[in-house]
């Protein structure tokens, strides 16, 4: 009779803990989706308490139905607790029977907690298999719980990891340059450093756990386990994304943050030649793979070496490449196999493009000039391209000391020029534009000079220090007044007006408003704003929308020729008169007396500009057969030293004058 009680309260017990189960919502409410859940389960777990299944057969039944751990462990201690209550007050099943049932729970909640385990552990391998897992600290984390899934998969705890923490490889990656790269700020170093040691914490108590065989309790600290890993990993991840995206300016940071603790490091930079021209002949898509392959022989050269080198990305240049604990013969050593690793790669590939490796040593000497690592690698660049080396590594102390010098020299021009532009120390001369057929002078163009004293300096001298810091726009404002002022003296000459703006200027709010007020007020003159190809491209919507703003204003495309535009787009630029005048580059006059080439070229561009109603200029005319020529070709106007050189406009004025009074 006992048996047969026995097996009743489960065949009724069951049921009613189901029902009790799927109304805890507030635990499991996805279960209230199908009142079919459990039931299969729930048969295979009475079937077993009976004795009419085997333990196997019953668990993998289980898992096969693929319901969450804590689900099936509150329905079979659910179940435990109503039959033993039952047995309690009803009082008729031997004590016997109920202690082999007891036993019967016991191991079929061990076996479900160990087969679960089993399962559940592989949701771990999206750490394994992360793309972040080429970098150290993430893979030290990766490598570390993957010796926890196999253990546990395999059942091996001889496997299983027990490491120390303060000996781990995680330890010892945090303080590689990568690393530190990555989790710059302290606070994030000593977060991760503090959550891989509750990893490691975790992973010792679920190891204990394991082989006392309590696989209940050791599902729990496994959910704790994972539950860390994976909050380690996905932190790593960010960090590294937000290191590597902006990997230049991350990496300039890193090498000042790194100032303390590496007094010494050496820097170098590797750059293709011209990856503009790379990308007309072999195409961008090309390009980019071919630079992805080029990033993976960098990674792999330095993989067994991040303790001491780091590489990234950039902008300003295609790789930086950081060493610290290396002397400077080591450092040029790798420099010069890291460059004969990647030659290699580009030749299976059938690629030829040149590229060059440089650099130099990093000291307490430069303290301070950290942020101004690209002017350095960009004049070790022009010395290489100079020298034709394909790898220069300053080492020598002289060569350091030049370095620091013309640094120091590029300081005192920052200051001088600073002082100039911020006290509006600028002044606008003019270099006529004349007829091709009558040499009248036609236009003027405004150029900008810094005065100094009684002496003006020509741009060409500090023109890329200016755009470093960022001044291009207040100088283009500080021209737009100093037109204005002589806006009188301009008009006795010609009402046609060439400027030079910069892109910046052009996407400058506060500029387009000086820009506003400056063409109303010269509103009979005709404004031409020289535009560069590139920028042609790249803002034609813009510059359409300015001209049909102001009907005074249209642009001129300046250099053409030394770019590729879309003739497409010129023509449509043309049509709705945005475009009227394209000036070309300079090295078409230079050619033009010598190459029979270049002046076919002249001629098809003279052509194709009449056939669409747009005005050309030749720019550097420096001699009388040269402007001739033009002259025979079809161009319509002539500027350069022939026809005048930049002046003032009273020295303009009274030019003109000498000539009428001839």
């Amino acid at each position: 009779m006992g048996e047969g009680k026995l097996r009743e309260l489960i065949r009724k017990s069951a049921p009613t803990v189901r029902e009790e189960l799927l109304k805890s919502f507030s635990l499991i409410p996805y279960l209230k989706t199908s009142r079919e859940l459990l039931k299969r389960e729930e048969r295979a777990i009475t079937d077993f308490l009976e004795g009419k299944r085997e333990k196997g057969e019953t668990v993998g039944e289980i898992i096969k139905g693929n319901l969450p751990y804590p689900v099936i462990q509150k329905f079979v201690e659910g179940l435990k607790v109503k039959i033993l209550e039952r047995i309690v007050i009803e009082n008729e099943v031997e004590q016997e029977e109920v202690e082999l049932l007891k036993e019967r729970f016991s191991e079929l909640e061990r076996e479900i907690a160990r087969e679960y385990l089993k399962r559940d552990v592989k949701e771990l391998r999206d750490v394994k298999n992360s793309k972040f897992k080429k970098y150290a600290l993430y893979r030290a984390h990766a490598e570390y719980i993957e010796k926890i899934i196999e253990a546990v998969e395999g059942e091996e705890l001889s496997k299983f990891p027990l490491e120390n923490y303060a000996k781990s490889a995680f330890k010892k990656s945090i303080y590689y340059p990568e690393s530190i790269m990555a989790c710059m700020n302290a606070y994030f170093c000593d977060y991760l450093e503090n959550l891989e040691r509750a990893v490691f914490r975790a992973a010792k108590a679920f190891f204990v756990l394991l082989r006392k065989e309590n696989y209940p309790e050791g599902y729990l600290a496994f959910k704790e386990l994972k539950e860390l890993a994976l909050k380690v990993s996905q932190k790593l991840a960010e960090l590294y994304f937000l290191a590597f995206t902006n990997g230049e300016s991350n990496f300039i940071k890193l090498v000042e943050y790194l100032r303390e603790l590496y007094p010494k490091r050496l820097i170098a930079a590797l750059d293709f030649a011209d990856l503009k021209s790379l990308n007309r002949a072999l195409s961008e898509s090309t390009v980019n793979r071919m630079l992805e392959k080029v990033e993976r022989v960098v990674h792999e050269h330095f993989k067994s070496r991040v303790d001491k080198y780091l590489a990234v990305r950039g902008i300003n240049h295609n790789f930086l490449i950081l060493g610290v604990n290396v002397s400077e013969e080591e450092f040029e050593r790798e420099m010069e196999e890291l460059f004969s690793e990647v030659e290699r790669a580009l030749r299976r590939d059938g690629i030829v493009a040149q590229f060059r490796i440089y650099g130099f040593p990093l000291d307490r000497r430069f303290e301070g000039f950290e942020s101004r690592l690209n002017n350095f690698l960009s004049r070790i660049k022009e010395r290489a391209k100079k020298e034709g080396r394909k790898t220069l590594i300053l080492k020598e102390e002289k060569e350091v000391e030049e370095l620091l010098s013309w640094q120091r020299e590029q300081f005192r021009k920052i200051s001088f020029i600073t002082q100039k532009v911020n006290g509006g120390d600028i002044e606008v001369v003019f270099q006529p534009i004349a007829d091709s057929q009558t040499l009248d002078t036609v236009a003027l163009e405004t150029l900008f000079r810094l005065k100094d004293g009684n002496t003006l300096i020509p741009p060409g001298l500090f023109i890329d220090i200016i755009y470093q810091l960022n001044l291009i726009t207040v100088i283009d404002r500080l021209v737009l007044e100093k037109i204005l002022e002589q806006k009188e003296l301009i008009a006795s000459i010609t009402d046609k007006l060439f400027i030079n703006v910069s892109p910046q200027s052009l996407s400058t709010m506060s500029f387009l408003e000086e820009l506003d007020r400056f063409i109303r007020q010269m509103e009979e003159f005709s404004i031409f704003l020289e535009i560069t190809e590139q920028r042609l491209l790249e803002n034609a919507c813009e510059l359409k929308n300015l001209s049909k703003k102001y009907r005074n204003l249209k642009f001129a495309i300046d250099d053409f020729g030394s770019g590729y535009s879309s003739f497409k787009l010129v023509i449509d630029l043309a049509e709705n008169r945005t475009l009227e005048v394209l000036k070309l580059d300079g090295s078409y006059t230079k050619k033009v007396s010598t190459s029979h080439f270049t002046r076919k070229a002249i001629r098809a561009i003279a052509s194709l500009s009449k056939s669409l109603g747009i005005k050309t200029v030749a720019e550097f005319v420096e001699e009388q057969e040269a402007a001739k020529i033009l002259k025979e070709e079809g161009i319509d106007y002539l500027q350069g030293y022939f026809i005048s050189k930049p002046k003032t406009i009273e020295e303009i004025i009274y030019q003109i004058e000498q000539i009428n009074n001839l």
